[in-house]
């Protein structure tokens, strides 16, 4: 973000949501996300909407409620490497939700326009850099383990899994973990643009990479047969 605004840019914080209910599967949730995401960063229109971008950064958050069940949207970071007005730059994630929409009620699910899309300028100067680039930076990279309003993060899940062995709590972990598989959390604009490589940073760390720096010993999940060992046992004749 420091990067950006040193050669005059400016950055919008876009959140893009989908309507859920406690029936909904992850796996159905994360499938039609990940078809919208795509749908946003391709085609013509992206192209056109791309002139004067640095390009973008974006994370998947994922919740869960006992109320509403699976909550999955999408925060962006757009990095612009002029000082275009918030009117301008707002078109183009409100072209994007469009986008969006469209390819959610493909796998039926769908983004209304009143909270489907919310838009926020990154304000520079000494109280923004302090505080709302701390705040948008920590909301995009940090979603994976905070706890909120919205629900119990994945990391919550796991907690709570690891230290009651509550039945739900254990598979609600393991459907997340299926439906999380081989995906991406955060992704980086690549290409002639990256956004890493423009700020000076280092190369992404793959998965196994950032496994192999910490292999302390962590407590195991139960397997199915030992949380059936531990349900109570009917009392025959």
């Amino acid at each position: 973000m420091a990067a950006v605004e040193a050669v005059g840019g400016v950055m919008d914080f876009t959140t893009f949501t989908v309507r859920h209910h406690r029936g909904h599967r992850l796996r159905d949730v994360r499938d039609a996300v990940s078809a919208a995401s795509r749908a946003v960063t391709g085609g013509e229109e992206w192209m056109r909407d791309k002139v004067g971008m640095l390009d973008w950064a974006r994370v998947v958050e994922i919740t869960h409620t006992r109320r509403s069940g699976w909550h999955c949207h999408v925060h962006a970071l757009t990095a612009w490497s002029s000082a275009v007005t918030e009117r301008d730059s707002a078109w183009v994630p409100i072209r994007a939700w469009r986008r969006w929409d469209r390819a959610l009620r493909r796998h039926n699910f769908d983004s209304t326009p009143v909270r489907g899309v919310d838009i926020r300028r990154v304000v520079g100067g000494d109280e923004g850099l302090g505080a709302y680039f701390a705040k948008a930076s920590l909301e995009l990279t940090s979603t994976f383990t905070k706890d909120s309003r919205a629900g119990r993060s994945p990391c919550a899940l796991l907690r709570d899994a690891t230290e009651t062995y509550e039945v739900r709590d254990v598979e609600l972990w393991r459907e997340y973990e299926a439906a999380s598989h081989g995906r991406k959390q955060l992704t980086w604009s690549l290409g002639r643009m990256d956004l890493r490589r423009f700020a000076g940073l280092s190369r992404e760390q793959s998965d196994e990479e950032i496994a192999a720096e910490d292999r302390r010993g962590r407590r195991p999940l139960p397997r199915r047969r030992d949380l059936d060992d531990d349900q109570p046992k009917a009392v025959t004749g």
